[in-house]
């Protein structure tokens, strides 16, 4: 890593499955000592699951390394604040929640001093969807990993709503399948204005719920790849190629959108975030801002 920074911010979320199971000083032993030994001053905050702007405001410094240690909801959160305030520190996502997505995806099992010796700092390309109500502003959502309509947004909405109930890994696997066993099909209009079923329709960097995975990774470039299922055979044909790590679809490219006008209600999932989509909602995926990452 080239050294621009002698500081390093620890944002943590203790809510996070697996930061629960850290002691303070197993915590320091993976995360803490190997900062210190690579040269680095540390600061740690901790925050609940998805930290306030007022919150990231406090603590963010334009001079220090940030460390998100949490799940891929938490690393969102925060990649977001980054994008709409145009920070420009440098992020390294560790893996602390359920499926970590976006840290696994980055660095595999690399520990925290192999990830700061290798790594070199480089614009990581968001995901965006710009969605228009009727009769409303329009609204932006910005994933680093994935953004998908339909199955996958009713098994997020499944795992988010019960959290605190039941924050297992095991349990959240069991509400997901069960939510994604009984999704229908929702309808739309693409852009030629032809109506269309779908059971899903996902826009992914490169990896989802761990097991998913794309032939492309393009989490460093400004295009994804864009899969479409409209039956549940169709789309676990998809994911299980996902399991192999050559699911493939449409490459959408800087400049090229996926639009449509949902007829029927739906949910739409953001890196595991979810959000109700009415009908009459335009929705348009593309390329969206980008931050940087440290990159091995």
């Amino acid at each position: 890593m080239n050294r621009s920074y002698e500081h390093a911010l620890v944002i943590k979320n203790k809510q996070s499955s697996k930061l629960k199971k850290y002691s303070d000083l197993e915590f320091d032993r993976v995360v803490i000592e190997p900062l210190i030994e690579y040269g680095f001053n540390t600061t740690e905050i901790d925050v609940i699951n998805r930290p306030s702007d007022a919150e990231l405001d406090s603590g963010i410094k334009d001079e220090s390394l940030l460390i998100l240690c949490g799940g891929d909801g938490t690393i969102a959160r925060i990649a977001g604040y980054a994008i709409n305030n145009s920070i420009s520190n440098t992020i390294v996502p560790r893996p602390f929640g359920g499926a970590n997505d976006i840290a696994t995806g980055l660095y595999g099992r690399s520990s925290m001093i192999e990830v700061l010796k290798d790594g070199s700092s480089e614009p990581a390309y968001s995901i965006e969807a710009l969605i228009q109500k009727e009769n409303e502003n329009q609204k932006a959502i910005r994933a680093l990993g994935y953004i998908g309509i339909g199955a996958s947004g009713q098994a997020a909405k499944a795992i988010n709503n019960y959290q605190c109930q039941d924050s297992t890994e095991f349990g959240a696997k069991i509400r997901a399948a069960t939510a994604v066993a009984a999704s229908r099909p929702f309808i739309y209009l693409d852009s030629d204005d032809r109506q269309n079923e779908a059971l899903e329709i996902l826009a992914i960097n490169n990896r989802m719920a761990r097991y998913i995975q794309t032939k492309h990774n393009f989490t460093f470039s400004p295009e994804f790849t864009l899969i479409e299922a409209n039956s549940k055979s169709r789309m676990m044909g998809k994911f299980c190629l996902g399991a192999f790590g050559i699911a493939d679809g449409h490459r959408i490219t800087n400049g090229q959108t996926k639009d449509i006008l949902v007829l029927s209600d739906t949910t739409l999932q953001s890196d595991g975030e979810n959000t109700d989509i009415e009908p009459g909602t335009k929705i348009s995926l593309h390329s969206g801002p980008s931050i940087n990452i440290l990159r091995i």
